[in-house]
């Protein structure tokens, strides 16, 4: 009735799934490990950056750190400068429509914004947490991760260039 591919339990996508698992399940005991309370930043970071690709998960990983980074120091140079509440939040809704609005064509700049936004809204809500060190040091947990578990059953994309080239030219004879 429904047929497999011969090798489907071989296959990168079963490769993913297994490597995205063990990830998840690192994140979640680093996250477990780090906080005793709902902290999930690690999770988030590590399910964010994983992709089926080795080469998509390293560029994704790095530069999810980096906006982090980039984002938590912007957002403390502006709360250094701004002390307005009004002023305050016209910054965190603008970080957020760019943050969406970048989602899909520039990852850094998104990242980079998204931290701006949560770091505003966390000043805002509790003046007094420790939020940017803890979003710093989880991202770049959660990133370490992702970047280590990518080397677990490798899916490399160049290997798939030359087959997809020709089954591409093969399609448009």
């Amino acid at each position: 009735l429904f047929s497999r591919p011969r090798n489907w339990f071989c296959g990168p996508a079963v490769a993913y799934a297994v490597r995205l698992s063990l990830a998840i399940l690192l994140a979640l005991a680093a996250s477990r490990w780090r906080h005793e309370g709902h902290n999930n930043w690690i999770v988030m970071t590590v399910a964010i950056a994983m992709r089926p690709g080795f080469g998509l998960s390293w560029q994704r990983g790095v530069k999810r750190a980096q906006g982090t980074v980039l984002g938590c120091t912007a957002a403390v140079l502006l709360l250094l400068l701004v002390h307005d509440v009004y002023a305050l939040v016209f910054l965190l809704f603008t970080g957020l429509l760019l943050s969406l609005a970048l989602a899909t064509m520039d990852y850094l700049a998104s990242a980079f914004f998204t931290s701006i936004t949560l770091v505003i809204v966390y000043h805002l809500l509790s003046p007094q947490s420790a939020v940017i060190g803890n979003r710093i040091t989880d991202t770049l947990i959660g990133a370490i991760i992702a970047l280590g578990m990518a080397h677990v059953f490798p899916y490399w994309e160049s290997r798939q260039i030359k087959s997809n080239c020709q089954a591409m030219i093969k399609a448009l004879t």
